[in-house]
């Protein structure tokens, strides 16, 4: 491919954005084609959340120091560092009451392993390191001190709890780090096509070495939905749960099942600013018992709290504008993260005289899985120049510093000791499970009207609470 070839995005989400900034950097010249009015990440996208968990503590080696890389950047990096906030994360659980939890050893120790894999304590760096909460002083110690005295008994009662901090974490704004990052992409020449999608794929014919070998289509660009063909040497495409229906859409469909879009219920509230500002540096909260997990508020006084779940299961999924479609004040999570955040922080008040918060939206955030929470990362394996890069899983933000950077290695073939570009390239490991053969021959298959019996790589596994059918 020329240093100058042409790249079709579809999607300019977490995705999209970030690798049309890669390759504008690389001097590619790139046209992204999003549905949304103004061009960015629509609404209901994963992309488009109000803020997202930033952590290194995975249970898998490779992600754990992928995350550490990202995390470096989102402190350093002028790009990404205005929109990280590293408040930490707090991890606890109410059942077992055992201090040799798997998650909770196995945590602590990963938030501490720096990248070579030897371990790095106290006087070895100047940041706090991660550590276990054992008693209800240490617990209320990992919030401000002027918040400590309007905790609940959700987060201080450790005679019945066990819990982790690790400092070295935080959250983004998702949104406008993933704007952020378009904006970059349209300075340095990125085209965006905004309200459109793609409804045909563009081939052209495909030489065969051998004359018996049926010879694989070769897409050579797209028609918008605004009638615009655009001409092409690669087509990505990056449109978050919209990819499978896009896939079969395009006639390009994949021979099993291996992504499931899902809908994640968000509730946010807006917090009078006297009481928002006692929050102000509170780590991210995430029960493990009940998959709740909570944010300081932002700037502007909005809590986000949402369940880490398996989600509502779609193979087709709409706006939320759509009729056929339940709001997300209707789905049972509103009301119980409500009693949640109440027994937390009982300051936090609905009604009566004392009310200082309301409701401020409540909205679906859509995923788009794979069984092992893998990204998938490769070309279409019965299309030439068509990458698919999709699988976000709910937990690709964290990774918006990077992301790009695997995306273009892989659509640029270029591997980790390549000279050609020394700060990207896939090691081994991802390009094998990132690869469609990988996701094709999972243990798990991932079924669109099923729930999805996850192997999780993140060390976190999901919620199983009921999910209201969509």
């Amino acid at each position: 491919m020329s240093a100058f070839g042409h790249v079709l995005i579809v999607g300019a989400g977490i995705f999209g954005a970030s690798t049309a900034l890669e390759l504008a950097r690389l001097g590619h010249r790139v046209t992204i084609v999003d549905r949304s009015q103004d061009g960015y990440a629509c609404e209901n996208a994963s992309s488009h959340d109000l803020n997202k968990i930033v952590r290194s503590d995975y249970m898998d080696a490779h992600y754990r120091d992928l995350g550490k890389k990202a995390i470096e950047l989102w402190r350093s990096h002028p790009l990404y560092a205005p929109y990280f906030h590293e408040v930490g994360i707090f991890f606890y659980s109410g059942v077992p009451a055992s201090n040799e939890e798997p998650w909770l050893r196995n945590g602590v120790e990963n938030a501490i392993k720096p990248i070579q894999g030897a371990y790095e304590f106290g006087n070895h760096t100047e940041r706090p390191m991660a550590r276990t909460i054992k008693s209800p002083l240490e617990a209320m110690h990992v919030f401000p001190e002027r918040l400590r005295p309007h905790l609940g008994e959700a987060l201080t009662s450790f005679d019945k709890q066990v819990g982790y901090l690790n400092p070295q974490a935080g959250w983004v704004e998702a949104r406008n780090a993933t704007f952020a990052v378009l904006d970059e992409a349209k300075r340095l020449g990125v085209e965006v096509v905004s309200d459109a999608t793609i409804v045909e794929l563009v081939f052209a014919s495909s030489s065969s070495s051998s004359s018996s070998t049926q010879a694989k289509p070769r897409v050579c660009g797209a028609v918008t939905s605004n009638g615009r063909t655009i001409h092409a040497d690669r087509v990505v495409l990056a449109a978050g749960c919209w990819t499978p229906s896009l896939l079969e859409t395009l006639h390009v469909p994949l021979k099993k099942p291996i992504l499931r879009p899902s809908a994640h219920c968000v509730l946010t509230l807006k917090i009078q600013p006297d009481v928002a500002r006692l929050f102000h540096g509170s780590p991210v909260t995430f029960n493990m018992d009940t998959g709740m997990y909570t944010f300081e508020p932002n700037p502007d006084g909005i809590l986000k709290c949402a369940i880490h779940g398996l989600g509502s299961s779609s193979p087709d999924p709409r706006d939320s504008t759509t009729p056929a479609f339940p709001h997300a004040n209707t789905n049972p999570h509103v009301s119980q993260m409500l009693k949640h955040i109440q027994a937390m922080f009982p300051v936090l008040q609905m009604d009566g005289p004392n009310k200082n918060m309301d409701v401020y939206y409540t909205r679906f955030c859509w995923y788009c899985d794979t069984a092992d929470e893998n990204f998938l990362i490769d070309f279409h394996p019965d299309v030439d120049n068509l990458l698919v890069a999709s699988g976000d899983s709910g937990h690709a933000l964290k990774f918006l510093p990077l992301m790009g950077r695997l995306i273009t290695s892989k659509l640029l073939h270029i591997e980790n000791d390549s000279a050609l570009a020394p700060d990207m390239g896939l090691s081994a490991y991802q390009r094998r499970v990132f690869s469609f053969e990988h996701h094709m021959h999972a243990d798990k298959t991932v079924n669109t009207s099923m729930p999805i019996d996850y192997i999780r790589i993140s060390g976190i596994p999901p919620a199983h609470v009921p999910q209201p059918k969509l």
